[in-house]
């Protein structure tokens, strides 16, 4: 295991109660009736018809390595054929046979109203033999989706009693028919009983947007209360190598990424909700769905934390430094 001092820094906190918000103003689950905690875009990945070839004829290249293709898929309905985009293609033969399998992917439990999905998958064929090593698929985003708003009438967050040790509440909500203020699910907590009182206190003064843009839709927020002896616990920025070393079971990763293909180098802002949540990957700056699929793989990654470390480091995030690297992991035996 891993202690917090190997890969934590603390620093002075400017305020005894801090509140942290993700996503304010956006709503990141479409279907109401839906678990919170999962997104439509993995909603619709879960139940994704997806027949694949295993090997493809490609004429091989003097050196004969293995060749990345990318590849960028957009769903408008549940029994639509999707409409391929080519990311990348470094191995021109596998294209066509590829794209034809690709058509063939459906979502029958597509979910109307959201928008489209649109989801990328990387592919490495090996000249030659024609093997054919096929990635996880994962869902991203277009910029034209709908999202929802809230307004806080109260905008000072404070616990109803003095707290000795750091709380934390991630919690999800959502507005519905009949009700003014929202109702809330808690995700994850850590702290007394009264802290979650005054969390769900904060969120019975939020109110729809008078606009009309608030939606039915979840909500994401997580709130911490540091007390005034503690620090704010964070961690220290990461070479991505350097961050592998600290992650749970790391003999036993598989992965293949090119990221000369994604820009590099680039910066990640990689933030840690478990053991609640898969953690989450941000490509700093500008979107890139090149980076899509490994950005899915590092935030899939659990760092090898005792339980009292990750209850003080939830919610907080690392920037990592990503390199420009050919990566192919294998368990170790």
């Amino acid at each position: 295991m891993k202690t917090m001092t190997q890969i934590l820094t603390r620093r002075a906190a400017a305020l005894c109660i801090s509140v942290l918000t993700a996503w304010v103003g956006i709503a990141h689950a479409a279907d109401p009736d839906a678990d919170p905690r999962s997104t439509r875009g993995e909603r619709h990945l879960a139940c994704l018809q997806a027949p694949m070839l295993t090997a493809l004829e490609v004429p091989a290249p003097p050196d004969g390595s293995p060749r990345l293709l990318r590849a960028r898929l957009t769903f408008t309905a549940g029994d639509v054929e999707p409409t391929v985009e080519w990311l990348w293609k470094d191995a021109p033969g596998a294209v066509a046979p590829l794209e034809q399998q690709l058509r063939g992917y459906r979502i029958p439990c597509f979910e109307p109203g959201g928008g489209p999905q649109l989801v990328v998958q990387e592919f490495w064929v090996t000249p030659g033999t024609g093997k054919l090593e096929v990635g996880q698929v994962w869902p991203t985003v277009s910029a034209g989706q709908p999202s929802s708003c809230y307004v806080r009438l109260e905008t000072n967050f404070e616990a109803s009693r003095p707290l000795p040790k750091i709380a934390k509440a991630l919690v999800y909500f959502r507005f519905v028919e009949g009700r003014e203020a929202p109702v809330m699910e808690v995700a994850y907590h850590v702290g007394p009983p009264a802290f979650l009182h005054s969390v769900r206190s904060q969120i019975e003064t939020y109110r729809r947007c008078p606009d009309g843009r608030t939606t039915s839709s979840w909500h994401q927020q997580l709130f911490t209360h540091l007390p005034d002896t503690a620090g704010q616990p964070t961690f220290k920025p990461m070479e991505f190598r350097a961050f592998l070393s600290k992650v749970k079971d790391a003999e036993k990763l598989r992965a293949h990424f090119d990221l000369s293909t994604m820009r590099c180098p680039f910066q990640v802002r990689w933030t840690m909700y478990q053991p609640a949540l898969p953690n989450e990957a941000v490509a700093m700056g500008e979107m890139d769905d090149n980076r899509k699929v490994f950005l899915g793989w590092l935030g899939s990654l659990r760092l090898d934390l005792p339980a009292s470390t990750e209850a003080v480091t939830f919610g907080e995030s690392m920037t990592i430094t990503v390199p420009c690297l050919l990566i192919n992991l294998q368990p170790q035996r």
